[in-house]
């Protein structure tokens, strides 16, 4: 070995360490993107808790040092983990009566839950969903519910003692035929040839006793009447829809009135009975479209609402037709609203003794008992 050697040697380390200086980035680092990637096209189709599960793996792995340029790639998984983790809704079931431990079986849209699952918050997706907690011996109970992001949301749940099943009576088994016995008659010869014999036809079997069970009934049945009283709670939406619809159905009912009976010409008649139809038209088309939507509200709510519109205006105007005026315009939203209320209070009826606020409507009498007027207002229950 020459002195040339050990320079060549050290040339080659010094090539080999720039090599693999200059390799491309680790598999981790792009399985991670991908990963970050994957889980923020779940959370943009609701599927939060599948995109936290994806996640979790970068976010609570080791990162790699501040210098690093996959640095950003783990920061970014990290943020993204808290906060999709932050719009995961949860759900805090309690079952009455307490203390019944491994024996009660709880199902999310299907999927059961582990043991002891009512003592905690569970993570679900936003959206709709049904719960069904059952117990042996009791009936299962059936609850629709539609979960809201960021929010940890009670649910109260209350089981009742099933009807007892009839008990199975068992089947006695059925007794063998018994032989044929033959007796040789004294008359016949040994060698003669025996004449052939009638079997004796068989005892009846005994009748097999069905037993009936009493399955669980109605519990279809009460979650529909969930879902439909959940659609009938007080609606922003369909509120306005019902106002604004009202309305155009009220004024060109009375607008088609007014022109059957008056033509181009001014008249009194023309203008009442104009105001007749949009009265009577008015909360009929508040009511349709309430019915239509969703809504549980009563008809005879919807009236007293459109009346409601008229009753503020009667003293202190100079104008005689101010109040009309005042009324008209008013009237679809008076009767939609005194619609939507009632409607909130019948759907609470069904879903529980929550909070909920309902109208009210006091007639006031005179002094010789007649009727001069009324008291309409909103009643609350807690």
């Amino acid at each position: 070995m020459n002195r040339r050697t050990p320079i060549l040697l050290s040339c080659l380390f010094v090539l080999t360490s720039r090599l693999a200086l200059a390799s491309p980035p680790s598999p981790d680092a792009v399985h991670a993107d991908r990963l970050v990637h994957q889980a923020a096209a779940l959370a943009e189709r609701g599927h939060l808790i599948e995109a936290r599960e994806t996640l979790m793996p970068v976010a609570l792995g080791a990162a790699p040092p501040a210098g690093s340029p996959n640095a950003a790639v783990y920061a970014e998984a990290a943020r993204m983990f808290a906060e999709v983790g932050a719009r995961i809704p949860r759900l805090r079931i309690a079952v009455d009566p307490p203390g019944l431990g491994a024996r009660l079986v709880i199902t999310i849209d299907g999927e059961a839950l582990p043991p002891g699952a009512e003592r905690l918050p569970v993570p679900v997706d936003p959206g709709r969903h049904v719960i069904v907690v059952t117990s042996p011996g009791m009936m299962a109970q059936t609850d629709v519910l539609d979960a809201v992001e960021g929010r940890e949301q009670p649910i109260a749940v209350h089981l009742r003692r099933a009807a007892p099943v009839a008990p199975v009576t068992p089947v006695p088994p059925v007794t063998a035929v018994s032989p044929v016995a033959v007796v040789a008659s004294p008359a016949v010869r040994p060698d003669a040839a025996m004449p052939p014999l009638a079997a004796q036809p068989a005892p009846p079997a005994p009748a097999i006793p069905v037993a009936t069970f009493a399955a669980p009934a109605g519990e279809a049945d009460r979650a529909e009447r969930l879902a439909a009283a959940q659609r009938a709670r007080f609606s922003v939406g369909r509120f306005f829809l019902e106002s604004l619809g009202s309305a155009v159905v009220g004024s060109l009912a009375s607008y088609g009135t007014y022109k059957a009976s008056c033509g181009d010409q001014p008249c009194l008649s023309g203008s009442l009975g104009g105001l007749g139809v949009n009265v009577v038209v008015t909360p009929l088309t508040v009511w349709g479209l309430g019915k239509a939507t969703g809504g549980d509200g009563g008809l005879g709510w919807a009236f007293v609402g459109g009346l409601a519109a008229f009753s503020g205006y009667s003293a202190g105007t100079t104008d005689p037709m101010l109040p009309l005026v005042i009324g008209v315009v008013l009237m679809p939203f008076t009767s939609a609203l005194l619609y939507e209320l009632s409607s909130n209070t019948n759907a609470r009826n069904v879903l529980g003794p929550n909070a909920s606020i309902g109208p009210t409507f006091v007639p006031l009498a005179g002094p010789s008992n007649a009727p001069v007027g009324a008291i309409g207002g909103l009643g609350g229950r807690f």
